[in-house]
């Protein structure tokens, strides 16, 4: 693929998962600031910190869990965790 603008670092990351431990909002809010701070990333000033959702009883069963993201100075993240698939993919934007 073309690099149409080489003046901004860019770099993507797909994780996907199987999970055995209880997630829920607050585990999803701490697992997004803890990324920010590995990565060394400023959460954004106009949110103060990630958005956290949750899809349970919105659509199909399946689907029930959580969505959060983090908004960066630099860039962003977003997860998505399907409670009844003990499944959760992350991807980050830096």
């Amino acid at each position: 693929m073309k690099n149409i603008e080489p003046r901004i670092t860019r770099q993507r990351l797909v994780i996907e998962a199987r999970y055995s431990a209880a997630i829920n909002r607050e585990k999803v809010k701490e697992y997004l600031l803890n990324l920010a701070a590995e990565l060394k990333m400023t959460i954004h000033p106009d949110l103060k910190e990630p958005i956290i959702t949750s899809a349970t009883g919105k659509s199909d069963p399946i689907h029930d869990g959580w969505e959060g993201a983090v908004f960066w100075v630099e860039s962003g993240a977003s997860i998505y965790v399907w409670e009844r698939l003990n499944f959760l993919t992350v991807d980050i934007y830096t």
